[in-house]
This record gives structure tokens, C-alpha cells and sequence, in this order.
């Protein structure tokens, strides 16, 4: 009897083994299944244009004296396959102009929109994260990284108050910071946060103060 109980326990722990690691398996194919690639609708003649441009790429490639050449020509070549649409090979590419140029920020920014379209959002987050590392000076970088983590991963209000004020620490020209800030805590019901992000913005660009200042006016109201 006991050597019944135990030979079914061990195939009870079998099963639940089984389940588990199948269920693990389906996991991990759902997230790695992203979108390879999407149909933008081209005419003949923008096709065209963009296969004209792969095989200028190839040859900038064969032709490229040093690692910048070579990266931009790499970039170059990754932009056209974006344009038709085939995000995996435009995500390879702009990896490998990564690995023979990895200071280039601007790498990295591509590799954030072709990783979002995809819909891997963890490595659209790598990216742009990797890019401000390396050039925190990038108002839109911090725009695009924030926009990720409020939209695609919820983010505490707190955590997107942070990032903000990182934002605004990092750049040198931060009209655009102050702008989208503004936008946002008006959007959690902060108006008075608002106010004095439109404020700071017509300071900042006193070019478009008549714009700030109706944004102030209708918040006022």
C-alpha cells in the first residue's frame, strides 16, 4: 500500500512538473512572439525608392573606411527596411551598427521606435535608456522614454514626477520638458502643477509666450 501511495505521489509530482514547464514554455513563446513585420501600404513607387536605396546602402557598406562609416552606412540600410516595413531585419541591422559603433545615442533612439512598433516594449525601454545614458541632453529622448513608461507600463505617478524633474536636470534647452509636464499633470488633475509648467515654459521661450500664457489662462478658468 505504501509503495502504491508513493509510486502515485511521484507521478503526481511527474504531471505538475510537465504542466508547469509547459506552461513556462507558452509564456515565453507569447513574449518573444513581437511583430516582425508590417505592411505600410507603399505604392509601386515608394517600394521602389526604398529598394533603390537598400542596394546604395550594400555598396556604402562594401566602401565604409573606418567604424563610422561603416555605422552610418549600417543605419542607413536599417532605415530603408523599417520604411518597408520589415522591423526584425531593421532591428538586426541597427544592432550590428551598434556593436561597431555603440556610442552613438542616435543608434539607439532607432532601435527604441523599431522595438515599440514590434511591440517589445522591455527592449524599447533598453534602448531609449541606453541612449540617454549616453546623451541625457535629448529632450525627445526623455519625451519618447517617459511616454513609454506612462503608457506601456503604468507607471506611478511619482516614479513619472522623477523622471520629469531627472528630465528637466539633464537638458539644456527645456521648453519642450516643461510643455509635455504640464500636459501630463494636467491630465492626473493637477492643474496648479500645470500652471507652473506653462509659466516656466514662457520664460524659458518667450517666442511662444502668447501660446503659454492662453494655456495658463484656460487652466485659470
Amino acid at each position: 500500500m505504501n509503495k502504491q501511495l508513493i509510486f502515485g505521489i511521484i507521478i503526481c509530482l511527474i504531471l505538475v512538473g510537465a504542466i508547469v514547464g509547459y506552461l513556462t514554455w507558452q509564456n515565453q513563446k507569447q513574449e518573444a512572439n513581437f511583430i516582425e513585420e508590417v505592411d505600410r501600404k507603399l505604392s509601386d513607387e515608394d517600394r521602389k525608392i526604398y529598394e533603390d536605396r537598400l542596394i546604395e546602402a550594400k555598396k556604402f557598406i562594401a566602401e565604409a573606411q573606418d567604424n563610422q562609416a561603416k555605422s552610418d552606412a549600417l543605419i542607413y540600410k536599417a532605415v530603408q527596411l523599417s520604411g518597408l516595413g520589415k522591423l526584425a531585419f531593421a532591428r538586426d541591422v541597427f544592432l550590428q551598427a551598434a556593436d561597431v559603433n555603440p556610442e552613438n545615442f542616435n543608434i539607439y533612439i532607432h532601435l527604441h521606435l523599431v522595438y515599440f512598433e514590434m511591440e517589445d516594449f522591455k527592449s524599447a525601454e533598453s534602448s531609449i535608456r541606453e541612449s540617454l545614458r549616453l546623451n541625457a541632453n535629448n529632450p525627445d529622448a526623455w519625451k519618447k522614454y517617459i511616454l513609454l513608461e506612462i503608457e506601456k507600463f503604468d507607471r506611478p505617478e511619482s516614479e513619472i514626477r522623477e523622471l520629469y524633474g531627472q528630465a528637466e536636470g539633464a537638458v539644456r534647452e527645456k521648453t519642450d520638458i516643461y510643455t509635455d509636464y504640464a500636459r501630463y499633470l494636467e491630465t492626473i488633475g493637477d492643474k496648479a502643477g500645470a500652471i507652473q509648467q506653462w509659466q516656466k515654459a514662457a520664460e524659458s521661450y518667450p517666442e511662444n509666450k502668447d501660446l503659454y500664457e492662453g494655456e495658463i489662462e484656460r487652466l485659470s478658468s
